[in-house]
């Protein structure tokens, strides 16, 4: 059975028990051996949590890093729970991770909810570490895979993993989780956030589901503990504590030349009111985080990339409902388009929609290139 496009296809669909002698079964090893040997592969008759199943068996026999794309968020957010379900490990939580859409697009003035935001970085860096027990299954939607972020080398020039017998000093401690968009406070209790109090040093990784106390001797790290911040009671010991950027706007002193760079530029050639520039290169001379920030991604670095450019070239990708997807992501591209003109009218201090989403035409072409 093939499509239009005469792509391979394995029907998943199950024999009636009623209508043949033979048992009920999934044919698991010639969806496998059709995968390996060919590039497309059309998959008939997987739905509901069977779906789940079939992505959690295949990415176990051939130990690849996979991306499903899904239509719509809701679907993605359904599909990566089940995948929890069947990748999940006495030693590991989860081998599936859920890659959200923001709440807001770039042109709506507002910066997207910041939950949301480390917990697309935090499937990030499950693609980029090296320390993965098995290879990362991310789940997406059309939406979140096609929406722009910052370029993998920047992420991963701030990425530390923290571990006994390392030394760090308060400055070194303040000025790393800085920079990655941590937050100080006097008490943990939500990712993103630490706090330094003499020896003690707290902090919430967003792929930890708790935080983690680092005890010092002097800056010598002597012990690493994840405890409950309710209770502050230690639930157990721990070898690591992975630190990475919890916000895509990194702002270090490369990030914000060029920024000011592109802004002035772009500023120029639209002849926009000095003041507001003025005000905007201030901030970020300051290294502010000001509301709004997030839609000048464009400015901070010299390129973006999506979900698809962070993928390892032996990953996999899994399209549900392609001909669904597709139309998604042409809706979406003309109502970014929409909005950009809309705003454009209100301020030029913005970006056209391809510096933040990839197009219809280049989703076909790399999906077409895998």
């Amino acid at each position: 059975m093939t499509t239009e496009d005469s792509l391979p296809a394995v029907d998943l669909e199950p024999v009636d028990p009623l209508e043949s002698d033979r048992p009920q079964a999934y044919p698991i090893e010639p969806l496998v051996h059709t995968w390996v040997n060919e590039p497309h592969v059309e998959l008939l008759g997987a739905t509901g949590g069977l779906t789940a199943l079939v992505i959690a068996d295949v990415a176990r026999r051939v130990a690849r890093p996979l991306l499903v794309v899904t239509p719509d968020a809701a679907q993605a957010q359904q599909l990566a729970a089940e995948l929890e379900i069947f990748t999940m490990t006495p030693e590991q939580m989860t081998g599936a991770h859920w890659y959200p859409e923001f709440d807001m697009g770039p042109y709506h003035g507002a910066s997207p909810d910041r939950a949301l935001t480390m917990r697309r970085l935090a499937t990030l860096y499950a693609i980029a570490s090296p320390d993965h027990e098995t290879p990362p299954i991310v789940v997406s939607s059309i939406g979140a895979a096609i929406r722009k972020t910052l370029p993998r080398e920047a992420f991963m020039k701030w990425v530390r993993v923290i571990r006994v017998g390392d030394e760090w000093r308060d400055a070194e401690l303040r000025a790393l989780f800085s920079a990655c968009g941590f937050l100080e406070v006097t008490t943990v209790e939500d990712p993103g956030t630490f706090s330094i109090r003499g020896d003690i040093v707290d902090v919430f990784s967003p792929v930890e589901q708790q935080p983690i106390r680092i005890e010092r001797w002097g800056d010598d790290v002597a012990e690493l503990r994840r405890f409950d911040a309710a209770t502050q009671r230690t639930t157990a010991d721990v070898t690591r504590c992975p630190i990475f950027p919890v916000r895509e706007e990194i702002l270090d002193e490369d990030n914000v030349a060029h920024a000011k760079q592109s802004i002035r530029q772009r500023a120029g050639e639209r002849e926009l009111a000095s003041k507001h520039i003025a005000n905007v290169l201030s901030d970020l001379s300051a290294h502010l985080h000001f509301v709004g920030l997030d839609a000048m991604l464009p400015a901070l670095y010299p390129q973006l990339a999506d979900i698809g450019e962070w993928l390892s070239d032996d990953a996999w990708v899994v399209v549900i409902e392609p001909e669904a997807v597709r139309d998604t992501l042409a809706s979406i591209n003309e109502r970014r388009q929409a909005e950009y003109e809309e705003q454009f009218e209100e301020t030029a201090l913005t970006y056209e929609p391809q510096f933040y989403y990839r197009s219809a035409a280049q989703w076909d072409a790399w999906l077409a290139g895998r």
